[in-house]
């Protein structure tokens, strides 16, 4: 009996060295945003998925590309649309228009995506 409490005492103690301790995605840096006016999400709910599809619009330069590149990966696995929302406000941004399809927000099963169009706030 007591070799199997030193076993699992052991056991235990060396699974914690392996944990990692993991930022959530909110709280991801992603780099100085401050040039950026603007931004277009394209939200669509994946096939047979809670997980929502995010594309992320900043502009067609290098430096707008990259950024939209990070954000997509922050918002990768989100399932809620309150998310992305509330992620892109804590960024400061604000939500200023949106384009949406009947079918996505019925409940259908298409393909439908949602266009937000968000604003960078003033300091």
């Amino acid at each position: 009996m007591k070799a199997l409490i030193t076993t699992l005492a052991v056991t235990a103690y060396a699974l914690t060295g392996f944990s990692q301790d993991r930022k959530p995605a909110d709280s991801l840096s992603i780099g100085d945003d401050h040039h950026i006016s603007y931004a277009c999400l394209y939200i669509g709910k994946k096939d047979l998925a809670r997980q929502l599809n995010v594309d992320v619009d900043f502009g067609d330069t290098e430096e707008q590309l990259a950024f939209s590149r990070r954000y997509a990966n922050a918002l990768k696995g989100k399932t809620s649309l309150a998310a992305v929302l509330n992620f892109m406000a804590s960024r400061k941004f604000e939500l200023i228009d949106t384009n949406e399809e009947a079918e996505y927000l019925r409940g259908g099963r298409g393909n439908g995506k949602v266009m937000f169009i968000f604003r960078k706030k003033k300091h």
